[in-house]
């Protein structure tokens, strides 16, 4: 857990008759991080490379795979907007072959993509309407009593009303012109003459093609005074039913909808799974080499799965292939990469192994600070925002959201870390007395409230708010201790003897740190006024500051590892001293800094309580009898919800800060890369 996994490299051999068998077998394991074999031996790379296959069919291979990425991809994008996407890329089947006929895949994903934008054209249409209506029956509202109004416009109303007849022949023509109109066609009623009484309401900025329309159809203006019924009311009941029939079709065609995609799952997750294993092979025969008769592969994969990794290549060949494992740094007929990091944490670890991966990867065999970042984290954050009840409501708001989202996916751990936080800020708040800004039980260390408000702590030790400070920089202390110790460890590990010594954070660098620490809480101890002794001084501070001007001339005793030695020049002695003397200038000024850097956990926790105090005195003057009222509530509510919100993002913002520029810059001083072997689940 503190080191991530132990890898071994692979080199595999393979008769080429086994390509499909080994193919399915390496992508069914998903165990292998695949790698370009160089070889040492110039004159067997020439052999090799001579040996390939020829370019025009990887240029083929390289276009099939696009091909099949964007059929996969469209296919994923219809099966998730049917709500399946969780459901196809689990495991790999066993029952399909990794063959797709591309040309019928895109002709079926074409068909349907017509289908789903017809479908939508017609509900952006209904859509349209309704809010055509929606509109005109808003508008309408202005109006009092239509009859006085016919054919007049109202300075707060955007509709225009008329009132006439035409040719009962011809109304269903009149309609139709109308429809494309945000607009409302009523008829009233039909005399013997043939004509036919319509009421007609459109919007203003349309009149100029309202006017041309009724000059096509020999409209004829009519008074409505004498008309008994209340016109108004027929309008808006007219308005009711188009809107209503308008929603109806809208929930037909969504039905329609889901009836299509529900009709076509079982194919869309047959071509996405035939897409996604045809990607996949081709993916992995690219790393394949050939000769005439044999195929060639090198990966690496975890020391652990070893043994399951021979299993399945007996299982593929019948026994018919060789493998030569290799260990990180051993000699070899191949030139070895760089070993590929797989972090090996407990699924709860999960959320800080990603707020790790975000800094960057550990160099392989170097320590995961993945479990020291948790710890670390959770105690910055509880420190910063202890409150019992905000944690609750952080608990509350992690589990909910777990539940709403995808297992394994980035939105997930961070609900966790939500989840974890509330947790701390609990422990915290239980310790400090503090639930939703009162102290409604006794503080099992201190009353954190009754320091920054001027009161009693209960602790002997903790009175004031200096004493809140001396534990975030002894916190501080401790945190970068640790990551000094991290950084000799890995500096042990890979034999890096003079880092381990003359780093910065080496241990002459920890020697001058420790030193420092003694003699800034001597000094505060009496006042600011006394120092340690003068041997003290020089043989805990001077002697390795001293040491430490001849990191530079210890290469040009010691060649490094390519056997070289550094040149001496005249010039040397003036950069020898530059250097040493911007170097202590860094390990005095940037240690104080990085220190007195945690004070920040005293000043958001303090800010935390001084804005729990401040809405706590508001909610007080808003009650005239010295009790809390109603209005008193709502203010501290609106509080409580403005501190979780505004103090809980600060308080992981300035975490994640402290562990990222004061811990990680005292080890991490080399990185790796993630190991990403090939397999159907894998992300692109």
């Amino acid at each position: 857990m503190i080191f991530p996994e132990k890898m071994i490299q692979v080199i595999g051999i393979i008769p080429r008759r086994y390509n499909e068998t080994v193919t399915k077998k390496l992508l069914q394991q998903g165990l292998v991080h695949f790698i370009n074999i160089h070889y040492t031996d110039q004159a067997l790379e020439e052999k090799i490379e001579a040996a390939e296959a020829a370019p025009s069919s990887a240029e083929a291979e390289k276009s099939q795979s696009v091909s099949l990425t964007e059929i996969r991809r469209r296919a994923e994008g219809f099966l998730r907007m049917a709500g399946e996407t969780g459901n196809v890329q689990s495991s790999l089947p066993d029952n399909i072959e990794p063959v797709l006929d591309c040309a019928e895949a895109e002709k079926e994903l074409d068909r349907l993509a017509t289908r789903i934008e017809s479908l939508r054209n017609r509900q952006s249409t209904i859509q349209t309407n309704i809010l055509k209506f929606e509109d005109i029956k808003r508008q309408m509202d202005l109006y009092g009593d239509l009859k006085s109004t016919i054919s007049k416009s109202s300075p707060l109303s955007f509709l225009q009303i008329h009132a006439g007849s035409i040719d009962p022949a011809l109304i269903d023509g009149f309609k139709n012109e109308f429809a494309a109109l945000p607009s409302l066609v009523i008829e009233i009623a039909a005399k013997e003459s043939r004509e036919k009484f319509i009421l007609l309401i459109n919007m203003k900025r349309d009149e100029l093609a309202v006017k041309a329309i009724m000059e096509r159809y020999h409209w004829t203006d009519s008074l409505m005074s004498s008309y008994k019924e209340d016109i108004k009311d027929a309008a808006v009941s007219e308005l009711n039913e188009k809107i209503t029939a308008l929603k109806k079709e809208q929930e037909k065609a969504a039905s329609e909808f889901g009836s299509i995609l529900a009709e076509k799952k079982d194919a869309l997750v047959e071509i996405y799974t035939r897409a996604r294993l045809h990607e996949m092979s081709l993916r992995v025969k690219s790393y394949l080499n050939s000769t005439e008769y044999a195929l060639l592969f090198s990966g690496w994969l975890p020391l652990k799965r070893q043994k399951d990794f021979e299993r399945a290549m007996q299982s593929a060949t019948g026994g018919e292939f060789y493998l030569e494992w290799i260990n990180p740094g051993e000699e070899s007929m191949v030139v070895q990469p760089a070993t590929p990091v797989k972090l090996d944490n407990p699924p709860f670890l999960a959320p800080f192994e990603m707020l790790v991966e975000n800094f960057a990867i550990p160099a392989y065999a170097s320590i995961d600070p993945t479990p020291f970042v948790a710890l670390s984290y959770l105690m910055m954050f509880g420190m910063m925002f202890s409150d019992a009840g905000h944690g609750l409501v952080l608990i509350l708001a992690g589990l909910i959201g777990n539940r709403r989202t995808k297992a394994k996916s980035g939105i997930n751990k961070l609900y966790q870390l939500i989840t974890y936080c509330g947790f701390s800020a609990i422990i915290f708040g239980v310790l400090f007395g503090s639930y939703f800004g009162f102290a409604l039980f006794k503080p099992l260390w201190f009353n954190y409230h009754g320091i920054v408000a001027g009161h009693s702590s209960g602790n002997l030790y903790i009175t004031d708010i200096y004493g809140i400070l001396k534990i975030t920089i002894y916190f501080g202390v401790f945190i970068i201790a640790m990551g000094m110790l991290l950084n000799w460890i890995n500096a042990v590990r890979k034999k890096r003897w003079l880092r381990l010594v003359f780093d910065k954070t080496g241990v002459l660098g920890g020697w001058i740190y420790g030193a420092g620490v003694y003699a800034a809480f001597y000094f505060v101890s009496t006042d600011y006024k006394t120092l340690p002794d003068r041997r003290f001084l020089i043989l805990m501070i001077a002697l390795p500051a001293l040491l430490l001007f001849f990191k530079p001339i210890v290469p040009l005793i010691f060649p490094d590892r390519e056997g070289k030695k550094h040149a001496f020049t005249f010039s040397t002695v003036i950069d020898f001293f530059m250097e040493w003397i911007v170097e202590m200038l860094e390990i005095f000024s940037g240690f104080l800094a990085n220190t007195l850097s945690f004070m920040r956990v005293a000043g958001l926790g303090i800010a935390h309580v001084s804005l729990m105090i401040a809405f706590y005195q508001m909610a007080m003057m808003a009650s005239s009898d010295g009790r809390l009222g109603l209005f008193s509530y709502v203010i501290l509510l609106l509080g409580n919800i403005l501190v979780v919100l505004l103090e809980g993002l600060s308080a992981g913002i300035q975490s994640l800060r402290l562990n990222y520029y004061e811990f990680f810059s005292k080890f991490f001083q080399e990185t790796g890369y993630r190991y990403k072997p090939i397999s159907y689940s894998s992300k692109d």
